[in-house]
């Protein structure tokens, strides 16, 4: 289901084949969910996907924000510690767009410079295709044994949302509407505070 989708998402972006082609990465996205998922995770790290298989963040970066356009198989969230506060704020593209913190309401410094570095992107399963997965390692035998893992691990090295927009920005072709509109409204916050 996962990669069906993903061959859905090439067909429409075919010039995705020029950052990996899609017949050599959906086997290895396949193995790598299994793996994720059977230590535990619900996101899917791009640091940790360019580790195994060999390519540049970047690219796969790239390839994740195609993956997380409205119709793809990963949600694109971002993580950011409200800097009034401290408290941890997991945000969709609209509730980072009009951040106010859950806990105290602080706008955050987003007209800040330093709010693109705070901010981490990570891109979770969406449920159906991780309670595909999950069904797959239970049809498996080697399912039975769980590696040890701390799911505090898994989430570390997520990239920051300047580092995204800077990686996105370099590949000069549309990936998703949603993200772009995201970096132009956080753009346009960054040149009025000019901090």
């Amino acid at each position: 289901m996962f990669t069906t989708e993903l061959a859905n998402i090439y067909s429409k972006k075919p010039y995705l084949n020029e950052i990996i082609p899609y017949d050599e990465i959906a086997p290895q996205i396949g193995q790598f969910l299994l793996q994720e998922v059977r230590l535990g995770a619900n996101n899917l790290n791009p640091y940790r996907f360019s580790f195994n298989f060999g390519y540049s963040p970047k690219d796969v970066i790239n390839l994740f924000i195609a993956f997380s356009a409205n119709d793809g198989p990963l949600v694109r969230l971002y993580r950011y510690e409200c800097s009034d506060c401290g408290e941890l704020n997991i945000l969709t593209d609209n509730e980072l767009k009009h951040f106010k913190c859950y806990e105290c309401g602080s706008p955050g410094d987003l007209e800040k410079k330093m709010f693109l570095e705070n901010v981490k992107v990570l891109f979770e399963i969406k449920e159906p295709y991780l309670k595909e997965v999950k069904r797959r390692l239970k049809d498996q035998a080697s399912s039975k044994v769980k590696q040890n893992a701390h799911p505090e691990y898994l989430g570390e090295a997520d990239f920051n949302l300047g580092e995204v927009i800077e990686s996105v920005n370099s590949f000069n072709k549309p990936l998703d509407d949603d993200f772009i509109d995201l970096t132009n409204e956080i753009a346009s916050r960054l040149s009025q505070g000019l901090y």
